[in-house]
């Protein structure tokens, strides 16, 4: 993985910030236990990182496609990845 990307990771709280904490508000999220990945949007491509550094790249192809299809290069989204089957989320682990 790029030694300048790394993902954000959650961090325990014993309460949750009000939603006014932050300009703009807060958003919280449910935690999905998939993996925790970067995207990144070269000239040359995409690539898929895990948090770890391990290239991800061939295990997602369909998302490493539709992300070439329709980011510009420069673009970096830190996320979790999930697979859905049916309608329903399936452990990719």
């Amino acid at each position: 993985m790029p030694t300048r990307w790394e993902p954000m990771l959650a961090k325990p709280a014993a309460t949750l910030p009000a939603g006014s904490a932050l300009p703009g508000g807060t958003v919280y999220e449910p935690e999905w236990d998939g993996y925790r990945a970067i995207l990144e949007r070269t000239p040359e491509g995409c690539r898929v990182w895990s948090r770890n550094g391990a290239d991800l790249t061939a295990g997602f192809p369909d998302i490493v496609d539709a992300a070439c299809e329709q980011l510009q290069p420069g673009s970096v989204f830190d996320g979790e990845l999930v697979v859905w089957r049916e309608g329903a989320w399936t452990s990719p682990l």
